[in-house]
């Protein structure tokens, strides 16, 4: 008879019979078995103080019941002595080594199997990316889920997952977008690329970082940000705010990462260059009795799509709003809302309609 391990035990039809019988002849074979096996008696007692946790074999145990049939150990743990008399004293010795038995019995011999579920599962609740490439001439808008508006750069790729994670808003970037967050305190926005990671709550800023390119950068249109680089590579001068250290900027502020000296260095306004060159910061979104039509001629030049209304209704409606700091969904939104609107949007396309200001 090879017991070897717990599910031998709970496996073997003598050991599970006397486990649910009062059966003399069963407890004088197992008291024998124990005298001749001193070196497994640890080993008879895990099994027994599973048995009494889980009830049945370990690959028939119902995912999810760890708690109810710990509470069912406890309660029988805690009966009257009365109630339990009829068992043997040593019987029940093995309940004072159920931890144990958990670590090393039966958990241990499914360890394996269980890391790779565990990792498959942590892989099942990562989020799932999506990465949408700009092969156009013109930058692309890209309206993420949670209202943040990313303005993509030809030549660029930005990675987002359908839902973000419920304490943190990740996306990965190769090339160069601008990004315009929606403000949640309590969820960071977190833009990735291979040398720079900025984190920001809610502003608007500028991230540029193409493998091509010798410096990588992030500017800050408003609000605050904080650039933390990737890596940190050998040879740093002593007292230069190298790869690693984090940089905070502030508006109309900027940090450019030098990939040949490794440094880190904030500085100024700077002019937008490469493909980026039209973004909202170069139009004045602090309204104050604009016509509704100029306004929606900066955003078809600015975000690259087509706004479709009536000129009649919407002709002479004038708009007086602060939206700088506000991603483009909700720009059209408050747009909308000051000149008695409403709209949709279908791929690029934006379709105003309403009462607007015929009076």
């Amino acid at each position: 008879m090879d017991l070897n391990n717990i599910e031998d035990f709970l496996d073997n039809k003598r050991f599970v019979k006397w486990l649910q019988s009062d059966d003399a002849e069963l407890d004088a074979f197992w008291q024998s078995w124990l005298r001749d096996h001193p070196e497994r008696k640890d080993l008879f007692y895990h099994a027994v103080a599973t048995w009494k946790l889980i009830g049945e074999a370990p690959g028939n145990w119902p995912e999810g019941e760890v708690d109810g049939k710990l509470g069912k150990l406890k309660d029988l743990l805690e009966e009257a002595p009365e109630a339990r008399r009829y068992r043997p004293v040593w019987y029940y010795a093995a309940a004072a080594v159920l931890v144990l038995a958990m670590c090393i019995g039966f958990f241990g011999r499914q360890s394996a199997n269980d890391k790779k579920d565990g990792l498959a599962k942590a892989e099942l609740q990562q989020p799932v990316f999506k990465t949408v490439a700009n092969r156009a001439k013109s930058p692309l808008l890209i309206n993420l889920a949670d209202g943040t508006s990313a303005l993509l750069s030809p030549g660029s790729a930005l990675s987002f997952p359908e839902k973000f994670e419920a304490d943190r808003r990740v996306v990965r970037l190769n090339g160069e977008a601008f990004f315009e967050v929606e403000k949640n305190a309590a969820v960071p926005f977190y833009v990735q690329t291979s040398l720079l990671t900025t984190k920001v709550l809610g502003t608007s800023f500028r991230v540029r970082s193409f493998e091509r390119e010798a410096d990588a950068s992030v500017s800050v249109l408003s609000g605050k940000v904080e650039v933390t680089a990737a890596t940190r590579k050998a040879g740093n001068s002593a007292g230069s705010p190298g790869v690693g250290s984090e940089v905070v900027l502030g508006k109309n502020e900027t940090v450019t990462l030098r990939k040949d000296t490794d440094e880190l260095l904030k500085s100024g306004p700077v002019s937008q260059p490469g493909e980026l060159s039209d973004v909202p910061g170069q139009y004045s979104f602090d309204l104050k009795f604009i016509p509704a039509s100029e306004v929606f001629s900066a955003l078809e030049r600015i975000y690259g799509v087509r706004v479709e209304y009536d000129a009649k209704r919407f002709g002479r409606c004038t708009l007086t709003a602060d939206l700088e700091d506000v991603p483009f969904l909700k720009k059209v939104e408050l747009i909308c809302a000051g000149i008695d609107a409403s709209y949709s949007l279908n791929g690029s396309v934006i379709r105003i309609s309403g009462r607007g200001c015929l009076e």
